[in-house]
């Protein structure tokens, strides 16, 4: 009875510990993301706000965020390790 209980409290640690360090890489990229943008746009961090994300569950790294950035909408899709602006991926592909 003690083996059991044991595992399950090892089995509720792990994967509360996985959710956590799942949020921790996300707040990361949505911090480099919005460094990113600022830099791009010149609108200063404290103005750049995250208005709908989606993420796909499949692993293929399907991620895009929409951002108001100083009163506009922009769009960053990513391709591969890299955030595109849905502007910048219609000027890459349309050459």
């Amino acid at each position: 009875m003690k083996f059991k209980n044991l595992f399950f409290i090892v089995l509720l640690f792990s994967s509360f510990i996985s959710c956590k360090s799942q949020k921790a890489k996300s707040d990361s990229v949505l911090r480099n993301l919005t460094n990113q943008i600022s830099v791009e746009t010149g609108c200063p961090v404290n103005r750049i706000v995250l208005e709908s994300q989606y993420r796909s569950d499949d692993g293929k790294m399907n991620e895009t965020y929409a951002f108001d950035v100083c009163g506009k909408r922009m769009v960053y899709k990513r391709i591969g390790s890299v955030y595109l602006n849905s502007d910048d991926m219609g000027k890459l592909f349309n050459r």
